[in-house]
């Protein structure tokens, strides 16, 4: 069994995918960083429009990294 420690850098888990941020509980398996515990059902949501310029999903208010 692998201690779970808090992650200091953000990494993607190696188990579920999702991110594991710097502040979540975290632990190795077969060498990997993965989740102490996975989400289970993490909100999927459609991806909205995307800038041709910069790549960036645009807001509400249709703004993106073009304004920045």
């Amino acid at each position: 069994m692998s201690a779970v420690f808090e992650a200091r850098y953000s990494t993607d888990c190696a188990t579920c995918g999702w991110r594991i941020v710097p502040g979540s509980l975290a632990k190795y398996a077969d060498d990997e960083v993965v989740h102490a515990v996975c989400p289970d059902d993490a909100p999927l949501r459609a991806v909205g429009d995307i800038c041709p310029d910069c790549f960036i999903e645009k807001s509400a208010t249709d703004a993106c990294g073009c304004e920045s």
